[in-house]
């Protein structure tokens, strides 16, 4: 959806509800899971804006922004500069994350394929690429 629509500027606004023991949100999410999502943003679009306003376990939300920021600090994949290097964090460790090479994504949690399907039924009219084949 967002390749479809082109976006000059992305806006994020960043909860870590979901973030590991964070349970408004159960979902589980680690730093870099968080780091994924960011840079999957960042290659449709360079001019990212992320702005924190949610994550209520603070002993775990820097761990959890961090990915955030390594994301932005890196920027879109095809820049020529070094890269930083997302390290672990002890929430990645504990989910036995080291890469998201290691994140399940066929066992995420029913209630969150429902969600996206119903979601992606009330939309599909206005999109092209959320009709199904």
């Amino acid at each position: 959806m967002v390749q479809e629509f082109k976006p000059d500027l992305i806006l994020i606004s960043c909860g870590f509800d979901g973030a590991l023991h964070d349970h408004l949100g159960w979902s589980n999410l680690s730093a870099i899971q968080y780091e994924y999502m960011t840079s999957q943003l960042n290659k449709i679009c360079s001019k990212v804006l992320v702005i924190q306003e949610g994550g209520y376990n603070v002993e775990f939300l820097g761990q959890h922004a961090s990915g955030v920021a390594t994301s932005l600090i890196n920027g879109p994949k095809e820049q020529e500069r070094p890269r930083v290097a997302m390290e672990p964090t002890a929430c990645d460790i504990e989910l036995g994350v080291r890469s998201i090479k290691d994140v399940d994504v066929l066992g995420c949690q029913e209630w969150a394929l429902k969600n996206i399907e119903e979601t992606r039924n009330a939309h599909q009219a206005g999109w092209k690429c959320l009709k199904k084949e």
